[in-house]
């Protein structure tokens, strides 16, 4: 309504008005998004992102806000004083990742990028090792060791000749280094989050097998099930790891498609394990 107002010009009609402002507004969502998405936080991290947004938003309304009355005057020195104390004061004091210390958690590592923020966390009451997504999704760690090890064991142990496998989600890179234990040729690891290949590298290398430095092993990084749906490479047993039905995006792991798509790229006898 504001710049609708702004733009009061006998020129134009109200379509062509309205036309004008809904045009400028899908151009600026569009670029926006690529802009928040693909530089902002790989570049300036999580806060430094909210806080460039926020400083763009206050100066802008500095520029629309119009007339020099006093109100104005007091709303733009409002809006110079709220950015740079936004910016020089708390930006640095707010926390990105979350540990319960009650529980004896300490924050090893964090790394932010595009698809949020991956936390390292050690409880050592509890001897674990883990990592976080976004302070809410866990990617699990050494108090579930032998059971992320079975994931791999299992598939591997029934079938008869297990030359290659594919492996859906890397998390800490235990079940696809357990894989490694055993006489197979090549292992394919698809892991989406770029964070969460570096942590496990980092700090789960003695747990994975050597993972990273195996010959062996292809990590790629980008979405499993578009990976399987696209190549054209077969596979004795694929293993899709732990994977929650309540998470978001995760029903596309349960649907008939990805199902059909796993399927074509069995070699003969193989064996998929979800």
């Amino acid at each position: 309504p504001s710049l609708l107002a702004r733009i009061d010009d006998a020129r134009f009609r109200v379509g062509n008005r309205v036309g004008i402002l809904t045009a400028i507004n899908t151009v600026g969502a569009i670029v926006g998004a690529v802009l928040a998405g693909f530089f902002f936080l790989p570049i300036f991290g999580l806060w430094g992102s909210i806080s460039l947004v926020s400083a763009i938003y206050l100066l802008a309304a500095l520029l629309i806000a119009p007339g020099d009355r006093l109100v104005v005057k007091v709303f733009r020195i409002f809006c110079v004083g709220t950015t740079t104390a936004f910016l020089v004061f708390l930006n640095h004091h707010l926390p990105i990742s979350h540990v319960d210390k009650a529980r004896g958690e300490v924050l090893v590592d964090q790394m932010e990028g595009s698809y949020g923020v991956v936390s390292v966390v050690k409880n050592p009451s509890q001897n674990d090792l883990f990592i976080s997504l976004n302070n809410h999704y866990l990617l699990r760690g050494l108090a579930s060791l032998e059971d992320e090890r079975r994931q791999a064991d299992l598939p591997l142990f029934l079938h008869p000749h297990p030359k290659s496998v594919f492996i859906l989600g890397m998390a800490t890179g235990i079940t696809a280094g357990a894989s490694l234990t055993h006489p197979v040729e090549l292992v394919v690891v698809a892991e989406l989050i770029p964070g969460v290949v570096e942590a496990a590298e980092k700090y789960f290398e003695p747990y994975n097998f050597g993972l990273m430095k195996d010959p062996r092993v292809s990590i790629v990084l980008e979405d499993g099930r578009n990976h399987l749906f696209g190549t054209k490479d077969t596979f004795d047993v694929i293993i899709v790891d732990i994977v929650r039905p309540w998470g978001i995006g995760a029903g596309d792991l349960f649907s008939r498609e990805h199902f059909e798509s796993a399927k074509k790229r069995l070699n003969p006898g193989g064996m998929f394990v979800q």
